[in-house]
């Protein structure tokens, strides 16, 4: 029996016609179908009445005792936690107000920083235990079963992921991927799981299959990626979906950027990421808390590799996730007195340029890991990550599980090399990230059982 609370919410603007095709689907396949209406929580509340009558009594106890209750005791939990649940409950509440404000901390800065948004804090609490008690409700009332969600991290998707972690209910994520080789056409993944998994994730039976396919047309497929990023028209790789932010800035060249350090040696490149862009769900259970944290470390060990000319290249879509100018500020400080260069994303210096200029890439959990490696034979330096990855990181070369790790890989990064071995599995992730995972959005939508990695039932559309 497939019961779905959909939840819904006010910035769902994007793909509206691929996202009514997705919403259409899970209305035809599940028992029962919910749409929750989470932009005004205390209309909700009174459809609950209204819709429920015979419910009357167990709504009502919910709201006006069980809430209150849940307000006084989990609030303090969120302030100051002691459990996983509610540290990545504040880790949520924390990426939404550092999103809203561009004011990002490390860990060690976060007692002062929620005591300077305290009141923002606040309420952000009381609306994420309060969705979180209506989403409960809905549970009791229709026996839910999978709860459908835009995003499994920021505010306030990453609390009530950990909410289904934590009551064993499933998760259904959606993504649209626009394929320029295609035409622009869409493709469209989704994944319902126990797990917070990405939904191009590959299953041990597609990693069985990509084994199979021969090199040579691996290599056809890999063609078509690559040549979108030599033309410049991946959607991260666009320099149009950038000129609107710095339409005054002429982009210096390649060989301006191949001219600053007056030597013969190999280039490193630490690709910044989206400082605001949901950080704490990916970093969960490892040893830093944010990609500031990561960045302020990797700028800390590579002073320790002399064998490389580092370079730092900022997010094309910096401007879409602004982050404070003073920090802005600090950030470029640190790294140019730290010997290095500073990419500004107004530059639009892009895969096929980093490509051309970088022996060694570094990223925290970007797809740079796949990309680099599979298109160009360059090796990539990254962290372990549990989760939201759309590949097992553990079964790339170059993935860091601690901090010592870490600064070994980059301590040794101009040594590194990427074998035929890695080579071929790198390959293989991206042509299924980018090619065979998912479905044409013009096709009609279904639902496949399989097994993940876990050994546990998940169920996708592809």
């Amino acid at each position: 029996m497939i019961n779905i609370l959909d939840l819904s919410f006010k910035d769902e603007k994007h793909n509206l016609k691929e996202l009514e095709k997705f919403k259409r689907f899970l209305k035809n396949i599940s028992n029962k179908y919910i749409d929750l209406n989470c932009n005004n929580l205390a209309i909700t509340i009174f459809k609950l009445f209204l819709n429920y009558p015979k419910n009357f009594f167990f709504i009502s106890k919910t709201i006006f005792l069980k809430l209150p209750f849940n307000l006084l005791s989990q609030i303090p939990k969120t302030f100051k936690p002691k459990d996983k649940y509610f540290s990545f409950i504040q880790d949520t509440i924390i990426d939404g107000i550092e999103r809203s404000t561009g004011d990002v901390r490390e860990k060690k800065e976060l007692n002062s920083f929620i005591n300077k948004y305290i009141i923002s804090f606040f309420l952000r609490a009381v609306n994420i235990i309060y969705l979180l008690e209506i989403i409960s409700i809905y549970i009791k009332l229709e026996s839910i079963n999978i709860i459908t969600l835009q995003q499994m991290s920021g505010f306030p998707f990453g609390g009530i992921s950990s909410f289904c972690e934590k009551k064993g209910i499933l998760m259904c994520t959606c993504s649209i991927q626009i394929r320029p080789f295609d035409n622009n056409s869409s493709n469209l993944n989704f994944l319902i799981s126990r797990n917070i998994i990405n939904d191009r994730f590959p299953f041990p039976h597609d990693l069985k299959k990509l084994s199979l396919i021969s090199d040579s047309l691996l290599d056809k497929y890999l063609s078509r990626v690559k040549t979108d990023f030599i033309l410049k028209r991946d959607p991260i790789s666009n320099p149009n979906y950038i000129k609107k932010f710095y339409e005054k800035h002429n982009p210096k060249d390649l060989n301006y950027f191949k001219n600053i350090f007056k030597n013969k040696k190999k280039n490193g490149i630490v690709l910044i990421h989206l400082l605001t862009d949901c950080p704490r769900k990916r970093c969960e259970e490892i040893w830093i808390n944010n990609y500031l944290e990561w960045l302020n470390e990797t700028i800390r060990h590579c002073k320790n590799n002399k064998e490389l000319n580092w370079f730092f290249k900022a997010h094309p879509f910096s401007a879409n996730y602004p982050i404070m100018e003073k920090h802005s500020r600090n950030i470029e400080k640190n790294i140019t007195e730290s010997g290095f260069f500073f990419i500004k994303a107004e530059e639009s210096f892009l895969h096929e340029d980093v490509a051309k200029l970088a022996s060694v890439v570094v990223t925290c959990h970007g797809t740079c890991k796949l990309e680099y490696p599979a298109l160009y034979r360059i090796p990539v330096i990254s962290c372990y990550a549990q989760k939201e990855l759309s590949y097992d990181p553990l079964s790339l070369p170059f993935t860091a599980k601690d901090s010592k790790e870490y600064e070994l890989l980059i301590k040794i990064a101009h040594k590194l090399e990427v074998s035929d071995i890695d080579y071929r599995k790198a390959k293989e992730l991206l042509v299924f990230s980018k090619l065979l995972s998912g479905q044409s959005a013009y096709k009609d939508l279904r639902l496949n059982k399989h097994i993940d990695s876990n050994k546990k039932e998940v169920m996708r559309n592809y």
